[in-house]
């Protein structure tokens, strides 16, 4: 983890850079990019903090992308959850803490194997790019509790896990029910975000009419939405149900 002065040289530099591409990009494109420059700097410099960014944004805006291309436009999650988990491995070595207990490290091995060895087999028996890719996404996600058991402590998770979940939930829910309701509009609004990543290609859908375009909200796919929110349902409970101080 890096030091308080190179982490405020960090975030102004991010602060910086935002508005450059605020300047010379659409202002979705300047806010994912300021999305991943704050991302950056949290995770070199408080990876555990970046840990409860990467669960908010895997829940918001799992979709955005770096704006700025140069070759490939890789997506802003992936890039501070490989740089949260490089600070930890980083860290660990530096401190020479244990990353976790030897059964959870031996789980998340096979979290991260598994994923690979089926990527490595689609890819040399049919070339196909995508499956690899996603395996490596897989293998990258499954080491991530090795972060969480690093940096968080037991309680501080049981307070502010439920928590941040259920008002992504709520915030979800509540932009779903708005750009449903608001028909054209929110086709129109959800166009617009195309530059920071959003697939602009199938953002109308439709009632069992057939005639009215409704817009879905601003997870990809309103099955995938639908699927968000039963799973964090639990999540509300959890927070819900606790003592007033996780509240």
């Amino acid at each position: 983890m890096l030091r308080k002065p190179l982490g405020l040289v960090l975030v102004a530099a991010g602060g910086a850079a935002a508005g450059v591409l605020a300047a010379r990009t659409p202002a979705p494109a300047a806010m994912a990019g300021a999305l991943a420059l704050i991302g950056v700097a949290l995770a070199l410099t408080r990876p555990g903090v970046a840990l409860y960014a990467i669960g908010g944004l895997a829940l918001t805006v799992p979709y955005a992308v770096v704006p700025a291309r140069a070759g490939v436009q890789p997506p802003i999650l992936d890039i501070i959850i490989i740089l949260t988990l490089a600070a930890t491995v980083a860290w660990a070595v530096r401190t020479r803490q244990p990353l976790g207990p030897s059964w959870l490290i031996a789980l998340v091995a096979a979290g991260v194997l598994l994923p690979l060895a089926a990527g490595l087999n689609a890819w040399a028996a049919a070339r196909e790019v995508e499956a690899a890719q996603r395996a490596v996404k897989l293998a990258i996600a499954a080491a991530l509790p090795l972060a969480g058991t690093f940096w968080m402590r037991p309680d501080s998770a049981v307070r502010h896990v439920p928590a941040l979940v259920a008002w992504i939930a709520t915030a979800q829910a509540i932009a779903a029910l708005v750009l449903h309701v608001a028909g054209a509009e929110g086709i129109q609004a959800l166009t617009a975000i195309g530059p920071a990543g959003y697939p602009v290609e199938e953002v109308a859908r439709y009632l069992p009419d057939q005639t009215t375009p409704r817009a879905t909200g601003l997870l990809v796919d309103p099955n995938v939405l639908g699927v968000t929110l039963a799973a964090c349902v639990p999540f509300v409970f959890a927070w819900m149900s606790g003592p007033r101080w996780c509240r």
